[in-house]
């Protein structure tokens, strides 16, 4: 007989994937798979800026007497520009890419403590991205799934936690000092320039070894192995001859 069916067929479109074929990550996916990528840039582009901005220090305090080469002012110039258009620019990616890794992770962790993440997606994103708001929130976010049972994970995060607060101080502070117009104060904001950079690498750093603990993995992204120590009962090995104190056998001696 005709096959009949008690509503309108789905099939089609609708056909679920099948179980082996592997599915494409999405472009979310993929920037937060990009995170420790765009830290460990950020940390190379912020260390050279560091660098730029203490060659160009060592050139003004070489200038007081001498003067300087154009070449060497021209391509300390080009360091100096080069380096503050990408580090603000990768470092972005960098923040955009560890929020949405931080997303996963925290939705991996809960769900591995049959639980769902209490905090929504908009108000982690707006934690983490919006300015002046994720000097404290990431933090808070990152320590809500850091367990006791690893104290190393939880001095990490405390350790970014510190040096993310600095960095966004120190650089309140870089731009307050650029409104002085004086040549003093232009030589000096180029030094706590170099220091704001140099923070700023480690601040890159210090996230990327957060991002790699969650991973269970070292710095360098190698499974990480935790060390095994064992109570010693006694020797590993019995001696040749049971040990006697020298008095014991002083005392035998005597006796003799």
């Amino acid at each position: 007989p005709a096959p009949r069916y008690h509503e309108v067929p789905r099939w089609g479109l609708a056909d679920p994937r099948p179980a082996g074929e592997p599915s494409t990550p999405s472009r979310e996916e993929t920037l937060a798979d990009l995170a420790p990528t765009l830290l460990a840039g950020t940390a190379v582009v912020f260390g050279l800026a560091a660098v730029a901005e203490a060659v160009r220090y060592g050139l003004l305090l070489y200038n007081r007497t001498r003067l300087v080469d154009p070449l060497a002012l021209a391509a300390s110039d080009a360091l100096v520009w080069a380096t503050q258009l990408c580090g603000p620019a990768v470092a972005l990616a960098a923040g955009v890419a560890a929020t949405l890794r931080l997303i996963r992770v925290r939705r991996r962790l809960f769900a591995a403590r049959g639980a769902a993440d209490p905090r929504g997606r908009i108000s982690l994103l707006l934690g983490c991205l919006v300015p002046g708001v994720n000097l404290a929130m990431p933090g808070v976010f990152l320590t809500e799934i850091t367990g006791p049972d690893d104290p190393r994970l939880r001095r990490a995060v405390r350790t970014w936690w510190v040096l993310w607060a600095l960095g966004g101080v120190l650089f309140v502070v870089n731009v307050l000092w650029r409104q002085r117009d004086t040549l003093q104060a232009q030589a000096d904001g180029v030094l706590l320039a170099a220091v704001t950079a140099t923070l700023a690498a480690a601040v890159a750093v210090a996230a990327l070894h957060v991002v790699r603990l969650f991973d269970d993995e070292d710095l360098r992204g190698r499974p990480r192995r935790l060390p095994r120590r064992t109570v010693a009962t006694g020797p590993k090995y019995e001696p040749i001859a049971p040990i006697e104190p020298v008095g014991a056998r002083t005392d035998e001696a005597v006796a003799s």
